[in-house]
Parts: C-alpha cells; sequence; structure tokens
C-alpha cells in the first residue's frame, strides 16, 4: 500500500479498519495484509482489523487458517492476540473446504483441553458456536463442559464460559451440572453465572434454591438471583 511505512499508528488503524469494510481486495493488497498480520509490531487492535479483513474476504486466501492456528500456541505472540487468534480461526473456516475445517476444530478442540485460560475458554465458546452446523465440535462439547465443571482448580473464567455454553444451550439435561457447579462455587462471579443459567435451564423444584441468594450481601448475586427467579417462572408458568 503506498505510504504505508510512512503512517503513524493511528493512521495505519484508521485506514485498514476503513479497508477490513471492503471483501473485494486486490491479490496484492490481500498478500500486503496478510503478510501485515503477522507484524507484531503493530497494534493489537489493528491487527485484529486486518484479520477481520481477511476472513470477510470473498477470495479468501487458503494460507489464512493455518496463519491463525499457528498463532495460537505461539508464545511469542500475547494472550490477547492469541485469544483474537482463536476468533478468527473459528470465523475463517465458514465456507472453507472441509479438510481445513476438519483441521480447525481438531485444534479449537485441542486448544480447549489444553488451555485453562482466556485462549481455551475462547476456544470452548466457538466450539459450541460451530457445533449447530459441525458435528464434530457437537461430539465433544459435552465432555469439555463437564471437565470444567468437576475441576476444583478450574480457573474462573473457564467456568463461567461453561456456564454461558450451558445457558445458551438452553436444555434442561445440563441441570445437574450446573446444581454441582453452583453448589461449588468458589466466587461470586461463577455462582452469578450458574444462577442465570440455573434460571434458563432449571426445573420448578429449583425456584427456592434459586430464591436462597436473592438475600446475598452481594448486590450481584441478588440481582442476578433476581432475574433467573423471574426466567425461571416465566418457563414453569403456564
Amino acid at each position: 500500500m503506498a505510504g504505508y511505512e510512512a503512517w503513524n499508528p493511528s493512521q495505519r488503524l484508521q485506514r485498514i479498519t476503513k479497508l477490513a469494510q471492503r471483501p473485494d481486495w486486490s491479490p496484492h493488497l490481500h498478500g500486503f495484509l496478510l503478510d501485515a498480520l503477522s507484524d507484531r509490531s503493530l497494534r493489537e487492535v489493528t491487527r485484529n482489523n486486518i484479520a477481520n479483513g481477511l476472513v470477510r474476504q470473498h477470495d479468501r486466501s487458503a494460507e489464512l487458517v493455518p496463519l491463525l492456528l499457528a498463532m495460537i500456541d505461539d508464545e511469542r505472540e500475547s494472550t490477547t492476540w492469541r485469544v483474537y487468534a482463536v476468533q478468527h480461526a473459528a470465523a475463517a473456516i465458514t465456507n472453507g473446504a472441509a479438510e481445513q475445517t476438519r483441521t480447525t476444530i481438531d485444534r479449537l478442540i485441542d486448544t480447549a483441553n489444553t488451555h485453562r485460560d482466556a485462549i481455551g475458554a475462547t476456544a470452548l465458546m466457538h466450539l459450541h458456536r460451530l457445533a449447530a452446523v459441525y458435528p464434530a465440535a457437537a461430539d465433544i462439547l459435552d465432555g469439555l463442559i463437564e471437565s470444567r465443571i468437576d475441576d476444583a482448580t478450574c480457573p474462573d473464567i473457564e467456568l463461567t464460559t461453561a456456564l454461558s455454553v450451558i445457558a445458551e444451550r438452553g436444555r434442561e439435561r445440563d441441570r445437574p451440572a450446573t446444581v454441582r457447579a453452583l453448589s461449588n462455587a468458589s466466587s461470586d462471579t461463577v455462582r452469578r453465572h450458574a444462577i442465570a443459567a440455573l434460571g434458563r435451564i432449571g426445573s420448578a423444584e429449583d425456584e427456592a434454591l434459586i430464591a436462597s441468594y436473592t438475600t446475598s450481601d452481594n448486590r450481584l448475586i441478588t440481582t442476578a438471583a433476581d432475574a433467573a427467579l423471574a426466567t425461571l417462572r416465566r418457563r414453569h408458568t403456564p
């Protein structure tokens, strides 16, 4: 891109953000920005916008997904960027080749299994979102969620993500795991997510359990419990 080297960081961000809206880059621009995606001297928001643009292209480079997958486990990258790489890799498999799709899902599964942090939590959430379309993602999801619920050392970010997936899925069969998560919660953050999920999937008999949190000293807990009670009652009122 003419003048790119002379642009300051703000100019690069502004111009790349505008370019990222277009789905029809020229081959030259496509190649240039694919290379720029690996430039760790760029602001992460700029790299994120480059990735958004690359994913949006009608004629997407076959090199994009392998590059993003390599970044997930590249410890030279920041945790924030590795989370972005998970997000973009998941988005980029839409309309991709079957082999590349399977490779990406396998990597997301591996990432969810091996990273007990924001990176693994992001992989878990994207596996959930892919599960409706790709059976390979759905097949593994239950085990990944259960493993987090039953792991006493599981970080909050992973537990809350698992509970968010449970809430989004809205399946009553996830109720026992949700009750366990609430009973074993060691932080108010996890309690809040478990209460919210229970409101979405719980049975009428869970009303007393949720109501017991409406008198908590933590205002966020009481707010979550009040909302969950309202949701539960709507679901079970004839």
